[in-house]
């Protein structure tokens, strides 16, 4: 515990001193408060910096397998791990997946005032990135599609086996699209546009998970269930091979990563609309 105190403390330090970010498909970008050039050279002396440090400071595997972890207590595993709460969470996912289509489809149409886009570029994309990356994987409770296909029993029984050479492409190629709507597409943020988004959307991964199977295609068609299982490695809490939530020490679960097919791809999709989405805001880019 003592191990974990000084990171954690580091982490939550951050997300509480850091300013509030406009969700990018929804407003504009404002001017640096510094000059271009000194922004850019800083931001290149960070990672250079963090790199050094890594290399001269962490020369021996520290998080490999085998990391102790610790079990929470057994009523709190009741509470987070339980059928019922299971249920309760995957109802009000469904509930919140069906208004926010609704107001996609029927609500304003200006992006500011309309529920879809507000909850899809801030709440979903933004606020869960940063919950997975501390607190764990739990998109597989409150994932809608997951649920339905659940409630629905649909990908129970694979029709096809999944292609070992397909890897995690699937999900590379379809975060792209997101990515594309959030970044480029001019009415990205368009409620219409984002209600024909999520119905299609919902095809393609229904679709898969009858196909290949709910949890095959989870694990590597379906973009954010991929993308929020990668941030949760760097997470304190998981989940044992018990089922039981335990704490462990952060960035423990990165050693464990299997290597698959589109994998480096995916993770470069997501560095990469980082690093468009700022490069587009400069004048050079203009």
């Amino acid at each position: 515990m003592r191990r974990l105190a000084a990171p954690t403390g580091a982490a939550l330090l951050v997300l509480l001193s850091a300013s509030p970010a406009t969700a990018h498909g929804l407003g504009g970008r404002l001017d640096l408060p510094v000059p271009l050039w000194l922004f850019v050279f800083g931001a290149a002396a960070a990672v250079v910096l963090s790199f050094v440090a890594l290399g001269s400071l962490w020369k021996q595997p520290k998080l490999e397998d085998g990391t102790p972890v610790r079990p929470f207590a057994a009523p709190f595993q009741r509470v987070v791990t339980g059928t019922v709460p299971d249920a309760v969470m995957r109802t009000v996912s469904v509930a919140a997946f069906a208004l926010v289509l609704t107001a996609a489809i029927a609500g304003r149409a200006e992006p500011s005032r309309n529920l879809a886009p507000v909850f899809v570029y801030v709440w979903f994309w933004v606020g869960l990135a940063f919950a997975h990356a501390l607190l764990g994987n739990w998109w597989a409770t409150l994932s809608p599609w997951d649920s339905l296909a659940r409630f629905l029993g649909i990908g129970e029984r694979p029709r096809r086996e999944y292609p070992k050479s397909w890897g995690v492409w699937p999900g590379a190629i379809l975060l792209t699209g997101f990515l594309w709507m959030e970044l480029v597409a001019p009415s990205g943020a368009g409620p219409r546009a984002l209600a024909w988004a999520i119905v299609v959307y919902s095809v393609l991964t229904l679709g898969g998970m009858a196909v290949f199977g709910r949890e095959q295609w989870n694990r590597s068609g379906e973009a954010f269930a991929v993308y929020l299982a990668l941030l949760s490695r760097l997470a304190f809490l998981a989940r044992g091979r018990d089922g039981r939530v335990v704490l462990r020490p952060p960035l423990s679960g990165l050693p464990g990563l299997e290597p698959r097919a589109g994998l480096i791809a995916f993770v470069m999709v997501i560095i990469g609309s980082t690093t468009f989405d700022g490069f587009s805001g400069t004048s050079a880019w203009r």
